[in-house]
């Protein structure tokens, strides 16, 4: 009698309890994957553990050490009057022939203490001048500045013609005022170059402080210079029309030169 042959056992199907722990130790492996992909970008080396190592383990400490100092220090090159405006100290840069802004910027703020008003940082001989201590405020440099002396200067330059006396001054009308600002400038010296747009101009172009300094100082004395002959010459006219009407009792109309003194002769 033969004997019935054994069916072999056919798959268990899964229990939702075991599918749902298949699931968490699915992602429990992929969090852990991520997390040594992630170990491994930051510290470079690779972080392979195994499941089933030791939770409790402390890995070793590794003491890394400090970051090099790379911070760039600025060094001051030889001026050469001669040279490119790189030589300036102002670092090259395509598109641009003067340097970076930012670098400008820099060696502008480190300059401020060398005391060039414009704010050059290199220290010659020949401006050497340009960092002694401004002229102190003084009553003689408060009345300076109101030009009240031009004025008086002007008035008797224009007295000592009206009566005839000139050749005390050589007969010419500006000998006092050339004189004056020889003296104001070199003896009195309450003179001092200020700080002007022309710095800032010279700075960007490259040029050094040598000829700058001497451009300036040339400038803002003939500017100045032409101020005062503004104010001498106009003082020097009212004194001549004030005069011509209360002291010669002659017409304004005549005096400007509207009419003639002599009418002419008609025939």
């Amino acid at each position: 009698m033969e004997e019935p042959q054994q069916q072999p056992d056919s798959p268990k199907a899964a229990s939702p309890a075991e599918l749902m722990a298949a699931r968490r130790e699915a992602r429990r492996k992929r969090i852990l994957e991520n997390s040594n992909n992630r170990l491994t970008k930051i510290t470079g080396r690779e972080h392979n553990e195994p499941a089933t190592e030791d939770s409790t383990m402390q890995p070793p400490e590794v003491i890394y050490p400090d970051p090099e100092d790379e911070r760039d220090v600025y060094q001051q090159p030889e001026l050469s009057p001669f040279g490119p405006p790189g030589a300036m100290g102002f670092p090259p840069v395509a598109g641009a022939a003067n340097g970076d802004i930012f670098s400008l910027l820099n060696t502008l703020s480190q300059a401020q203490p060398n005391g060039f008003p414009g704010g050059m940082p290199f220290d010659t001989p020949a401006g050497a001048g340009a960092s002694r201590a401004p002229v102190p405020e003084t009553r003689l440099v408060k009345f300076l500045r109101t030009k009240i002396h031009i004025a008086l200067l002007a008035i008797v330059v224009y007295l000592l013609f009206a009566t005839g006396q000139h050749h005390w001054i050589g007969g010419s009308v500006f000998v006092l005022l050339l004189g004056w600002e020889t003296v104001e400038m070199l003896l009195l010296k309450t003179y001092e170059p200020q700080a002007s747009f022309l710095d800032v101009v010279f700075l960007l172009g490259g040029i050094s402080k040598r000829y700058s300094q001497f451009i300036l100082k040339m400038t803002q004395t003939i500017n100045k210079v032409l101020k005062d002959v503004a104010f001498f010459v106009f003082f020097f006219v009212a004194t001549h029309l004030l005069w011509s009407r209360f002291a010669l009792g002659i017409d304004f109309s005549y005096v400007l030169g509207y009419d003639q003194l002599n009418a002419p002769i008609t025939s």
